[in-house]
């Protein structure tokens, strides 16, 4: 009996020699293919409200690659969650501009009577939402069709709008109102409105659609809400002029926006542990799509600002069109 004997692959030992070193070859490029795949960064749909334009910034080297022209001042954006599109709110214009993001090419312009300005989208997809500021309504508008279904009224000057991740509930921030309309998206009724700091702007919920944060611009402060009880939980004061809020790293990163700042806030205990010093006038700012960073919109110093949501330190800028506002889900991941 020989006790010597070699390992054998299994499947090459059936082969010959040539078919082998055929199937190693074809083997080792199918292995070099799905490795070697490209990376798509995320991207930025940045509103300029004074010149009038979005700039397109890719976001993994913070560099902007294209500019289009809107019109109308805009101000408010929201990009789908499919990546497909992007609505673009003009206040001085009174429409909303539809933008496809294949192309980077407006497809529709929407035309409204009033000032729309806060902008949120279902996550299917089929279903736009948008704020209007003198009307105090908010219209809905089929995606499809471009054509308007309804609309709901709401407090006094609704601005920032945001939909839980199921696509259940939609929340308007009515800043004249001091409140928060909490609106069932199947039955398109408000089922209830919740009283917040003074001037609510932004509001934003969180994954699990659990709880819900406002900025308050008059109060300083922004309001922490149970969604489930449908209750105020606290108010927290942060900096002057609270503008939007973003949630990363079990933080809340608030803009505000006389301060220059970013004020952070721990979730954990409800306190301000850190104020980030950034541009002139900080308004919009999300999340991005990794939860690692934060990205910030300042209005007058043109820069879209980009924070490490762990160490809360500014870690990179892209410069923008003139008086970026950036108001709403303005980040599409590739």
């Amino acid at each position: 009996m020989h006790n010597n004997y070699k390992m054998i692959d299994p499947i090459s030992a059936r082969l010959s020699p040539r078919l082998t070193l055929l199937f190693f070859a074809i083997s080792t490029l199918v292995v070099t293919l799905v490795t070697s795949q490209p990376t798509f960064a995320a991207k930025a749909y940045v509103t300029n409200q004074s010149d009038e334009t979005v700039t397109i910034i890719d976001l993994d080297n913070l560099k902007p690659t294209q500019t289009i022209k809107i019109g109308g001042s805009p101000a408010g954006i929201a990009v789908s969650k499919d990546g497909k599109k992007a609505y673009v709110t003009s206040p001085e214009g009174k429409f909303i501009t539809e933008l496809n993001l294949q192309t980077n090419k407006i497809t529709r312009r929407i035309q409204l009577d009033s000032a729309p300005l806060g902008v949120a989208i279902h996550p299917d997809s089929k279903t736009l939402y948008v704020a209007d500021w003198y009307k105090h309504v908010i219209y809905i508008i089929d995606t499809g069709s471009g054509t308007i279904k309804t609309q709901i009224p709401v407090g006094n000057s609704p601005s920032g709008l945001d939909v839980s991740a199921d696509g259940n509930w939609l929340l308007s921030a009515d800043r004249d109102s001091h409140q928060v309309s909490v609106i069932n998206t199947k039955t398109l009724k408000v089922k209830t409105t919740i009283k917040v700091g003074n001037r609510p702007f932004g509001v934003t919920i969180n994954k699990a659609g659990t709880r819900a944060y406002t900025a308050n611009v008059k109060s300083n402060d922004i309001s922490i809400i149970d969604l489930t009880s449908e209750k105020l939980i606290e108010n927290v004061k942060v900096g002057n002029r609270p503008y939007a809020v973003a949630l990363a790293d079990n933080k809340a990163f608030v803009t505000d926006q006389y301060s220059e700042t970013v004020s952070v806030i721990d979730l954990n205990t409800s306190k301000r542990i850190k104020k980030i010093k950034v541009g002139e006038y900080p308004e919009g700012i999300m999340t991005g799509p990794d939860g690692k960073f934060v990205y910030v919109a300042c209005w007058f110093s043109n820069l879209l600002m980009k924070i490490e949501a762990k160490t809360m330190e500014v870690v990179g800028k892209a410069e923008t069109g003139d008086g970026p506002r950036a108001f709403g889900r303005f980040i599409k991941a590739d």
